[in-house]
C-alpha cells in the first residue's frame, strides 16, 4: 500500500481556526493603536489653539489701560491698551476679537477660538482689606481693578467627546493700580 501524504479535513480546520485567532487579535492591536492615535492628535490640537487663545487673552487684559463701563458684561469686554480700542466677546460658539469700540458680532471680528462651550469674565477689586470683591464697571474707577479672571470652556471634537476647562487671573499692569501682578494663576481640568 503507498502511503500518501497531506493534511487531513481536521488539519486544515484547526490551522484556520488558529489563524482567525491571531488575525482578530493583531486587528484589536491595530484599532487600538489608531484609536490611541487619534487622541493623542486630537489633544495636542485642542492644547495648542487653547494655548494660543489663552496667552492672546492674556497679552491683551495685561495690557489694560482702560474700560468702557458700557461694554463691560460677563462674557464681553471693551478695553483700551496701548494700541487703542479693542474688544473681545464671546459670540456663537467662539471667542471673537476685533479693534475699535465695538463689540464683535457674527459678521465682525477675528475668531480667536472656535468650539467654545462656555466663556466667562469677572472683574475683581481689593476692598481695602486684602479681601476680593466685586469691580462694577461704571460704579467703580479702573484703577481700582485689580484682576480679569476668565474661565475657557473648549468641546472636544474627537468622538469620546467631552470638554476641557481652563480658567486664569490676570492683573492688568497699567490701569494705575500699583498692586498689580503679570499673571497669577493658570489651571485647567483634564479632559480623561
Amino acid at each position: 500500500m503507498k502511503r500518501e501524504s497531506g493534511f487531513t479535513l481536521f488539519e486544515i480546520i484547526i490551522s484556520l481556526v488558529i489563524l482567525g485567532i491571531m488575525a482578530a487579535v493583531a486587528g484589536m492591536g491595530i484599532v487600538t493603536g489608531v484609536k490611541g492615535y487619534v487622541f493623542t492628535r486630537e489633544n495636542a490640537h485642542l492644547s495648542q489653539k487653547s494655548n494660543l487663545a489663552m496667552q492672546r487673552i492674556t497679552r491683551e487684559f495685561l495690557e489694560i489701560i482702560d474700560i468702557d463701563p458700557n461694554n463691560v458684561t460677563a462674557s464681553s469686554l471693551v478695553y483700551r491698551n496701548s494700541r487703542g480700542w479693542a474688544a473681545i466677546a464671546s459670540v456663537n460658539q467662539t471667542i471673537k476679537m476685533r479693534n475699535g469700540t465695538s463689540l464683535p458680532d457674527a459678521a465682525t471680528g477675528d475668531i480667536l477660538v472656535d468650539n467654545v462651550a462656555a466663556f466667562a469674565l469677572s472683574y475683581v477689586k481689593d476692598d481695602g482689606s486684602g479681601n476680593e470683591v466685586a469691580w462694577v464697571a461704571g460704579t467703580d474707577d479702573v484703577v481700582l481693578l485689580a484682576a480679569i479672571e476668565f474661565n475657557l470652556t473648549i468641546s472636544r471634537t474627537d468622538p469620546g467627546g467631552g470638554t476641557i476647562s481652563f480658567s486664569t487671573a490676570i492683573n492688568p499692569r497699567n490701569t494705575g493700580n500699583a498692586g498689580g501682578v503679570a499673571v497669577d494663576t493658570l489651571k485647567f481640568s483634564p479632559w480623561f
